[in-house]
C-alpha cells in the first residue's frame, strides 16, 4: 500500500497553513481586542480605505510626531494605521464590529453599520468633547507667527468650531449629536486635461474649421447648436484655457476623434469615465437644469425639497420626464457620457485613471481626493514626450446662444459642502479617550495643514493653507443650492433602484430616454413597491427622526435643571427647531391626503 503521494503532501500543507493562519488570526485579534503591542505598547489603530498616493504617508507623519509628543511617549501609546481597500472595507468592518474586534478609529463610510441606527450601537457620541477647547491649539502648539486673533480663538473656542463647516461633516441630525470627526475636505469634482494633449487637438479643430466641406461631427456640433462659430471661439482655440462653455467641450471632444485617426490612435476618447464617474458628472448639471422647478415642488417653504416633495409633485403632474428641463437634462448627460470609452459602465476608477495618465484619454473627471494620483501618473513615464501637466476646471455649462443655454439658470452652489473623511470612534474601545486625543492632534491648526499637505487634500481647521495644487478644488460659495433641484434617485426604495438602473443604460446607449422614462412610470404605479411604499418609508423616517428630536429636547432640559450645564438652553432651541420642521411627522400623510382624497394612506403597520 502506497502511503506517500503528492496528494498527501499536498493536503498536510494546506492543513499546516490552515493551522498556522488561523494561530495568526487568533493572535492578531487579541492584540487588537486588548490593544496592546508586542513591546507592550498601548496602540490605537485607525483602520481607513483611503489607499490614494500620499494619504498613508501624511497619516505616518502625522502618528510619528503624535507617538513622539512626550505626555503620548511617557504613557507608552502608539497609534498606528491600518488601511484596507475599499472593496473590501465594508465586509471587514462589518464583521470586526459585531465580533467586538473593531480597531479604536474608524473612518466612517462604505459599511451601513457606520450611519443610521447603528451609529449608536457601536460608536461613540462626541457631543460632551466638541464644546471643550482643544488643548492642540493652544499657544505652544500654534505657529510663531500666527494672527494673534486667530490664535486667541483656535486656543479658547469649542473644538467643533475651529472647523470650517463647523464640524457639520460629523453631526448626525437623527441622534442629534457629533458621532465622527472630519479631517479633509473631499473638494468639488472637476475636469482634469491633459494640457499638452488639449493644445494638439485645438490645432487639429482649428484646422479642421477651415476645411470645406466641415468634417462631418463639426458641422453635426454646429447644425445641433453645440457649437457657435465667430471670434469668441476663435480667440478660445488660440488660447490655453480648458473649456468655457459646454458647447467648447464638445467640440474639444470631437476634435479627439479627429486627432486619434491623424496620429494613428483610433481608441483614443475625450472623457476617460467608468462607472465611479457617472453620478459625479450628473451632479453638476442637476441644479442648473431644475433649479427653477424648485419653487413648485417646495411646499413648506423651507428652502430644501424632500423626497415626499418629489414624489408628491410627480404624481401630481408637477414635473415629469416630458418636462423640458429635465428631458435636456439628462439629454446632457448622455451627451457627455458618448465621449466615454465603449462600455464604460463597466469599468473601475483606477481603469479611468490608468487610461487618463497613460495619454489615452484627453480628460478625466474626479474630486481632489484623486488630485495626487493623477499629478504623479501625468510625470512618472519614462519617455519625457510621454509627460504632461494637468489642469483643472469646473464643468462647463451651456452657454447664451448655445443648444440648452436658455435653461440654465446658474451654476451649483458648494456653499453648503461639509468636510469629509470623518472618523469615528468604537464604543467598546478600552482606549477611546487616548482615540479621541489622536482625533483632537489630527484637527488641530498646523497639525491638519501638514497633513493635508503631505496628502494633497484640503484641510478641515480654520486658518490652515492648503497646497497650491488643491486651490483649484476650493469650495465655491456662489451659485444656487443643491437642494433645490430634481433628483429622481433621491426618491429612494425601489423606484430609486429602477431608475438608476435605466438611467445606467440610458447613459451608455442601449435604451432610449422614452423607454427610460416608461418604466420608471411603471415603477411608480407598481403596488406595494411603488409610490405608497415611498409616503409610507418617508412617513417612518420622519417619524423616527421626530421622536429622536423629543427625547433629545427632554435630555437637554434635564442637563439644564439637573447638571446646570450652559449650552443646554441653545441645543434645546436648535432641537425645538428641528422638531418643528418636521411638522410633527405629518408631511407624508397631508401630502397623500392631497394627491389621493379618496385612499387610505397606505400604513404597513
Amino acid at each position: 500500500m502506497k502511503l506517500f503521494s503528492l496528494n498527501t503532501l499536498g493536503l498536510f500543507l494546506v492543513a499546516l497553513g490552515f493551522v498556522v493562519s488561523l494561530g495568526r488570526v487568533i493572535v492578531v485579534s487579541n492584540q487588537a481586542g486588548e490593544g496592546f503591542g508586542g513591546d507592550g505598547a498601548t496602540i490605537i489603530r485607525v483602520a481607513h480605505w483611503q489607499l490614494e498616493p500620499g494619504y498613508r504617508e501624511a497619516m505616518d507623519d502625522v502618528m510619528a510626531t503624535y507617538n513622539a509628543l512626550p505626555h503620548v511617549a511617557a504613557r507608552n501609546i502608539r497609534v498606528e494605521q491600518s488601511p484596507i481597500t475599499e472593496k473590501f472595507y465594508a465586509q471587514w468592518l462589518n464583521t470586526h464590529l459585531v465580533a467586538g474586534t473593531a480597531p479604536d478609529i474608524n473612518e466612517r463610510g462604505m459599511s451601513r453599520m457606520t450611519s443610521g441606527t447603528f451609529v449608536a450601537k457601536f460608536f461613540e457620541p462626541l457631543g460632551a468633547f466638541v464644546n471643550q477647547p482643544n488643548p492642540y491649539n493652544a499657544a505652544e502648539y500654534l505657529p510663531e507667527d500666527i494672527d494673534p486673533t486667530l490664535a486667541q480663538f483656535l486656543a479658547t473656542a469649542p473644538w467643533r468650531e475651529t472647523f470650517l463647516d463647523g464640524m457639520e461633516g460629523g453631526y448626525d441630525a437623527a441622534l442629534q449629536d457629533y458621532f465622527a470627526v472630519p479631517t479633509s475636505f473631499w473638494g468639488s469634482a472637476k475636469l482634469y486635461i491633459n494640457v499638452q494633449m488639449m493644445r494638439r487637438v485645438k490645432d487639429v479643430a482649428i484646422e479642421a474649421l477651415q476645411q470645406d466641406p466641415l468634417p462631418q461631427q463639426l458641422q453635426a456640433a454646429i447644425d445641433e447648436g453645440f457649437v457657435v462659430r465667430g471670434p469668441e471661439l476663435d480667440a478660445w482655440l488660440a488660447g490655453d484655457d480648458g473649456p468655457q462653455t459646454f458647447g467648447q467641450l464638445v467640440l474639444l471632444c470631437e476634435s479627439v476623434y479627429l486627432y486619434g485617426e491623424k496620429i494613428g490612435e483610433p481608441k483614443l476618447v475625450p472623457i476617460a469615465g467608468s462607472s465611479y464617474s457617472l453620478w459625479m458628472v450628473a451632479s453638476q448639471y442637476e441644479v442648473p437644469f431644475s433649479a427653477p422647478l424648485g419653487p413648485i415642488l417646495d411646499v413648506n417653504g423651507d428652502g430644501s425639497i424632500t423626497r415626499t416633495e418629489i414624489g408628491t409633485a410627480y404624481v401630481s403632474g408637477a414635473w415629469s420626464f416630458d418636462d423640458e428641463r429635465v428631458r435636456a437634462m439628462h439629454e446632457l448627460m448622455h451627451k457627455v457620457c458618448r465621449y466615454y470609452p465603449m462600455g464604460f459602465i463597466a469599468l473601475e476608477r483606477d481603469q479611468a485613471n490608468n487610461r487618463f495618465v497613460l495619454n489615452r484619454a484627453m480628460m478625466i473627471s474626479s474630486g481632489a481626493w484623486d488630485a495626487n494620483s493623477l499629478f504623479e501618473g501625468a510625470r512618472q513615464h519614462d519617455d519625457p514626450e510621454d509627460r504632461f501637466d494637468v489642469m483643472i476646471t469646473p464643468f462647463p455649462l451651456p452657454a447664451p446662444g448655445e443648444k440648452w443655454g436658455h435653461l440654465i439658470a446658474g451654476r451649483m452652489s458648494e456653499a453648503s459642502s461639509n468636510a469629509g473623511a470623518p472618523y469615528q470612534v468604537y464604543q467598546r474601545s478600552a482606549h477611546k479617550d487616548d482615540a479621541i486625543d489622536f482625533l483632537r492632534y489630527l484637527t488641530s491648526l498646523e497639525v491638519n495643514q501638514r497633513f493635508n499637505r503631505i496628502a494633497n487634500w484640503l484641510p478641515v481647521a480654520i486658518g490652515a493653507e492648503p497646497s497650491a495644487k488643491m486651490l483649484p478644488f476650493a469650495v465655491s460659495p456662489e451659485g444656487i443650492h443643491p437642494n433645490m433641484r430634481i433628483r429622481p434617485r433621491d426618491l429612494k426604495g425601489a423606484i430609486a433602484v429602477r431608475y438608476s438602473g435605466m438611467i445606467s443604460q440610458y447613459l451608455s446607449g442601449d435604451i432610449s430616454y422614452e423607454t427610460m422614462a416608461r418604466e420608471v412610470q411603471a415603477a411608480v404605479d407598481r403596488p406595494v413597491t411603488g409610490i405608497d411604499e415611498l409616503y409610507w418609508r418617508s412617513y417612518l423616517e420622519t417619524r423616527d427622526g421626530h421622536r429622536n428630536a423629543e427625547r433629545s429636547i427632554a435630555g437637554q432640559d434635564i442637563r439644564a435643571l439637573l447638571l446646570n450645564a450652559e449650552n443646554a438652553d441653545e441645543n434645546r432651541v436648535l432641537l425645538v427647531a428641528s422638531s418643528a420642521r418636521q411638522l410633527n411627522a405629518t408631511e407624508s400623510p397631508k401630502a397623500w391626503a392631497r394627491v389621493f382624497p379618496d385612499q387610505p394612506f397606505p400604513t404597513r403597520e
